[in-house]
């Protein structure tokens, strides 16, 4: 009795709706943009050399450094340093060289294109042909370098930009379709195929020719540039007369 009361609450249950919730939070900058800034960092700053700064002690100087991402292109540099054999130093007191680092500009670039109708406000929504949207980061890194005691130059490097790209498509509504060079979306060349490993190329005519006892070589004359005599052919024999031998 008690399992035919328990059947239809269960039956109720099933059919009553539930829902989950998750909190989910934005960081102030998207990871798009922060890929965006801090890969173009890094290829400009592995364009630069620091050989003759090395075993030195140094302090990173950033005053003059007046673009607003300045952590970005700054952390790169300073990784950079210290696997180029840099000892840097917190303080300009301990250092024996001063890097001043100095930037043209470190920001993103957007670009949008639309084949069709913006939208209007709240009333008429967008209708999208084809739509696409570019960004493209940028970040200019360069250095000076002189002498604590004395200020006299030491090393400078650059300026080298770095650039990198994220780029997003619709078709028709559908989308976006994302490509560029950033871990967030998918690269805009497949990598290219590793290379196998091949063994040394050997002549086709070697490898169809018998292996064989080598060939006698023809005989030649006293003469190098005499050709040899062909072989004269032996006297033939007479032949016997019919009757056997007869004397006169």
């Amino acid at each position: 009795m008690a399992l035919r009361s328990t059947i239809p609450a269960v039956a109720a249950a099933a059919l009553l709706p539930a829902c989950a919730s998750r909190l989910i939070t934005d960081s102030e900058r998207t990871a798009t943009e922060q890929f965006l800034l801090s890969k173009a960092a890094a290829e400009a700053v592995d364009r630069l050399t620091f050989d003759l700064l090395r075993g030195r002690r140094v302090y990173v100087d950033a005053t003059y450094f007046a673009a607003l991402d300045a952590p970005f292109v700054l952390g790169e540099m300073r990784a950079r340093m210290l696997l180029a054999g840099v000892q840097l130093v917190d303080s300009p007191d301990k250092a024996e060289v001063i890097a001043e680092v100095r930037s043209n500009g470190v920001g993103i670039d957007r670009t949008d294109f639309l084949l069709g109708l913006p939208a209007f406000g709240e009333v008429t929504p967008e209708l999208a042909i084809l739509k696409r949207t570019q960004q493209y980061g940028f970040a200019s890194v360069a250095y000076v370098a002189y002498w604590a005691a004395t200020g006299e130059a030491v090393a400078n490097s650059g300026p080298f930009i770095g650039r990198t790209l994220r780029d997003d498509f619709w078709v028709f509504g559908v989308g976006p379709r994302s490509l560029g060079d950033i871990p967030t979306v998918e690269p805009a060349e497949p990598p290219a195929p590793a290379p196998r490993a091949s063994r040394a190329a050997t002549p086709k005519s070697q490898l169809e020719e018998p292996i064989g006892p080598p060939e006698p070589e023809p005989p030649v004359g006293d003469n190098p540039g005499e050709q040899p005599r062909p072989a004269e052919p032996e006297p033939e024999s007479p032949a016997p007369r019919p009757g056997g031998d007869q004397r006169r």
